[in-house]
């Protein structure tokens, strides 16, 4: 915010200060970002079902990894028992 940016050349005297005050907080928020992003990348959007043409192709999908197919599934049941 402009108040710490004031304040930091105030107190440092050093007008580059905020830039230094912009990484710091950038680098801090990357950090956060890469531990706590979890990647979907590949699967079905949260809620729907994977997308099939036919019953059989279901059916294979869900025999050959049940867990990955609904993803979603056990995450919603956390948060309604949490309720």
């Amino acid at each position: 915010t402009p108040l710490v940016c004031s304040y930091l050349v105030h107190a440092t005297g050093n007008p580059l200060a905020p830039a230094f005050y912009l990484a710091g907080v950038s680098i801090i928020g990357l950090v956060v970002f890469s531990v706590l992003f979890v990647t979907t990348s590949g699967r079905a959007l949260k809620g729907s079902y994977p997308t099939v043409e036919t019953k059989k192709e279901a059916h294979q999908i869900a025999k050959e990894d049940p867990e990955e197919t609904l993803w979603w599934h056990e995450e919603s049941l956390e948060i309604e028992a949490g309720k």
